[in-house]
């Protein structure tokens, strides 16, 4: 393979999740309400990294896409990533991280323009506090990406296509992968993102080879949660993937179902990252030709593996479990 030849890309938010602990009062503090999601603005976001220059923190490059193209790495996959960063110490240290992965540098850095954020605020009672900034430098335009790449499978997440500027590029992006042969995947990401999106979405979603979904989002798109949301949107895409949670998922490809049973985990720590993780075994598998049951299976153990941990992602591949090195050799 040569060097501009990959199994996977990907294009989606760069976000740099932080996690920090705080007591209630700080909370309030802060005007956030516990256990609840907040967006910042770039004042506020500066503001808060004020408050957590003294502060123990742990921080790791975040966003659906971007874990999900950093465990296609672990997996041994050849990858790229397309994202924004800002040209601060945080857009630095994001795209550090996944070059450390292997993860090719397809990073567009922003001028002026502040790294997307996460900030996790953990309580004493475990509860998780969120503040977030997507930053202005996720925002890309198809003529800041060079399209000199060869690859299988382009992958993108449904938060890329709600903003007017990312959503041409995404189309960019869809046209020239079929133009060199690539297979187009994307992640739904939210019901919300189905709501907000309409028939917007599903017009984009009849130029998509690969498309994963769950249950609450095979609602929102059909009407149905069950195989019936598969056989409806076989109309459009080639591979459709139904996440069922502990209840395992579902395949349909080649007019055929693969009924994929779950791993059952006893110690889980956090499921954060855990649908991210699917995609990255299903995709790491497809680029290699594998059959969808091992496909499957191995896509299992992967969330599986991860949900066990309190991070997203893996550094590596002597993090896995016994079973999936297994399966990968």
């Amino acid at each position: 393979m040569e060097k501009n030849e990959f199994d996977v890309v990907g294009f989606g938010n760069s976000v740099l999740d932080i996690m920090v602990n705080v007591d209630d009062q700080m909370l309030d503090e802060f005007n956030l309400i516990k256990g609840n999601f907040k967006l910042i603005n770039d004042d506020e976001s500066k503001f808060f990294n004020e408050f957590l220059k003294d502060k123990k923190v742990i921080k790791s490059p975040g966003g659906s896409v971007s874990n999900t193209i950093a465990g296609v790495a672990v997996l041994g996959g050849k990858t790229a990533y397309i994202g924004g960063i800002g040209d601060d110490e945080y857009g630095e240290f994001y795209k550090k991280e996944m070059l450390k992965l292997g993860v090719t540098d397809f990073f567009i850095k922003k001028k002026g323009a502040l790294t997307g954020q996460c900030l996790t605020f953990i309580t004493t009672d475990g509860e998780r506090s969120f503040a977030v900034n997507l930053g202005k430098s996720n925002y890309i335009s198809p003529n800041e990406i060079n399209y000199n790449f060869k690859t299988k499978i382009m992958h993108i997440e449904g938060y890329k296509l709600e903003h007017e500027i990312d959503f041409f590029t995404a189309k960019k992006l869809v046209e020239y992968s079929h133009m060199i042969g690539a297979k187009v995947s994307l992640d739904v990401n939210d019901v919300g993102v189905i709501n907000r999106l309409g028939e917007k979405l599903k017009n984009f979603l009849k130029d998509i080879d690969i498309l994963f979904m769950n249950e609450n989002e095979a609602k929102a798109l059909t009407g149905f949660s069950d195989e019936r949301a598969l056989n409806e949107m076989e109309k459009s895409c080639e591979i459709v993937i139904l996440k069922l949670g502990e209840k395992g998922s579902i395949i349909r490809a080649n007019k055929k179902n693969y009924n994929i049973a779950p791993v059952f985990v006893k110690n889980m720590v956090n499921t954060n990252g855990a649908g991210d993780a699917y995609q990255a075994a299903f995709l790491y598998g497809l680029s290699k030709n594998l059959d969808f049951e091992k496909i499957g299976k191995i896509a299992s153990i992967f969330s599986a593996d991860i949900v066990r941990r309190n991070e997203a992602r893996f550094e590596n591949l002597d993090n896995l479990s016994e079973e999936i090195k297994g399966l990968l050799h």
